[in-house]
C-alpha cells in the first residue's frame, strides 16, 4: 500500500495551541507545523484532537489522548472493540489526572492493509474526497448537529449557528458522564419501592410516552429513571402495571448492555486509489463549507495541502487549525 501524507497545524489567532496531531508514533503540538511524506507500510493511525478547557487544560487534554493512543496502539488490533477499550482506558486516566472542566474532541483513522476504520467523538471531522464528490464520514456530537438530525435547521443554517460550538461528546473529565461503566445499569432493581394506595393511570401513560421519546433519542438514563419511578410508585395490587413496567426496564437494561456503552461514531471501508481523506479540527470546517473544501481539492490535486492552507488564511482563521491529508496512491 502506497500512501501520501500531509499535515498542518497553526495556532491561528489564539494565544496557545490546544490542537494535537498523532501520526502512528509521532505526536505533534506546536504553533506552526507543516509535514509531508510517503508511507509504504501496512498499518498506521492518524488522529486529530481539539482540546478545550481554557489556560493549559485543553492543550493537556488533546496531548494526553494522542500520547495515550501512541503508547497503546497495537498494529495487530483493528476493531471497534479494541479502539473503544483503548479510548475507555485513556478516558479513565484523563479523569484521574486532568482538571475537571477540560476535554478534547477526537477524530481518527486506523489503517490496516487496504482497510480503514474511522472514529470520532466531538465535532472534529473526517472527509472522504474523490474526483466527483466530498463526504463527511464522521458525525458531529453537538447541539446544532442534533437540530440538523431532527430537521429543525438545515446544514446551511448550522454553519454559522450561535450554538455551533456546544459539544455533547468527547474525551476528558468534562465528558465523563458520556463514558458510563459497563455495569452502570445493574443497580436499577436495588432502588427502594413504596406501596402507594393510589396511582393515576393517565399520568403513568404520559410518563411512558415521555420515556419512549427518550429511548428514541438514545437517552437511556432518562428513560430508566422514569420507568423506575413508575415502578416505585405503583402499588403491589396493580400487578399488570408493575409487570409491564418491569418488562420495560428489563428490555432497556438488555438494550444498553448489548450496545457499546459510549457514543463514539465508527465507520469502516476499503481504501481505493485516487481517494483522499481530510482529518481536521473545526478550525477548517468553521471557515470553509464542505463544497468549498471540495473545490480546493478538485483544483489542486498535487498540492492539496498548501492550497488548503492558502484558502484558509485567505478567509481569516478563527481558531487553532490542524489537519492531516491522506492520499491513497496505490495498493
Amino acid at each position: 500500500m502506497n500512501l501520501k501524507i500531509f499535515c498542518f497545524m497553526t495556532v491561528g489567532p489564539r494565544s496557545q495551541q490546544e490542537d494535537c496531531i498523532l501520526i502512528t508514533n509521532q505526536v505533534f503540538q506546536g504553533d506552526n507545523l507543516i509535514r509531508d511524506g510517503s508511507f509504504g507500510g501496512k498499518t498506521m493511525l492518524l488522529v486529530v484532537c481539539d482540546g478545550m478547557g481554557g489556560h493549559a487544560a485543553g492543550e493537556k487534554a488533546s496531548r494526553f489522548i494522542c500520547k495515550g493512543l501512541k503508547k497503546e496502539f497495537d498494529p495487530e488490533q483493528f476493531s471497534e472493540k479494541y479502539f473503544i477499550r483503548t479510548m475507555r482506558a485513556i478516558q479513565k486516566n484523563m479523569t484521574s489526572h486532568l482538571p475537571p472542566r477540560c476535554g478534547s474532541t477526537i477524530v481518527g483513522m486506523g489503517v490496516q492493509n487496504n482497510q480503514a476504520l474511522v472514529f470520532n467523538a466531538g465535532d472534529s471531522r473526517l472527509y472522504k474526497i474523490t474526483e466527483n464528490d466530498i463526504r463527511c464520514m464522521s458525525h458531529d456530537h453537538s447541539s446544532v448537529q442534533e437540530m440538523v438530525d431532527r430537521n429543525i435547521i438545515t446544514e446551511e443554517e448550522a454553519f454559522d449557528h450561535p450554538r455551533k460550538n456546544e459539544i455533547t461528546m468527547g474525551m476528558g473529565p468534562i465528558f465523563d458522564k458520556e463514558w458510563p461503566e459497563e455495569d452502570s445499569f445493574k443497580a436499577v432493581r436495588e432502588r427502594s419501592e413504596t406501596n402507594n394506595a393510589y396511582i393515576d393511570m393517565a399520568e403513568v401513560d404520559e410518563k411512558i410516552r415521555a420515556a419512549d421519546v427518550y429511548i428514541a433519542q438514545d437517552l437511556f438514563d432518562e428513560a430508566m429513571d422514569i420507568y423506575t419511578e413508575i415502578l416505585a410508585c405503583t402499588p403491589e395490587s396493580y400487578i399488570y402495571t408493575r409487570q409491564f413496567i418491569q418488562e420495560k426496564i428489563d428490555l432497556l437494561t438488555d438494550t444498553v448492555s448489548s450496545r457499546t456503552p459510549c457514543r463514539v461514531n465508527f465507520c469502516q471501508e476499503e481504501l481505493k486509489p485516487k481517494t483522499r481523506y481530510l482529518i481536521c479540527s473545526d478550525g477548517v470546517n468553521d471557515v470553509l463549507r464542505d463544497h468549498e473544501i471540495f473545490n480546493v481539492f478538485n483544483k489542486n490535486r498535487v498540492d492539496d495541502g498548501m492550497a488548503l492552507i492558502h484558502e484558509l488564511k485567505n478567509r481569516n482563521l478563527k481558531d487553532n487549525t490542524s489537519f492531516i491529508i491522506l492520499e491513497v496512491l496505490d495498493y
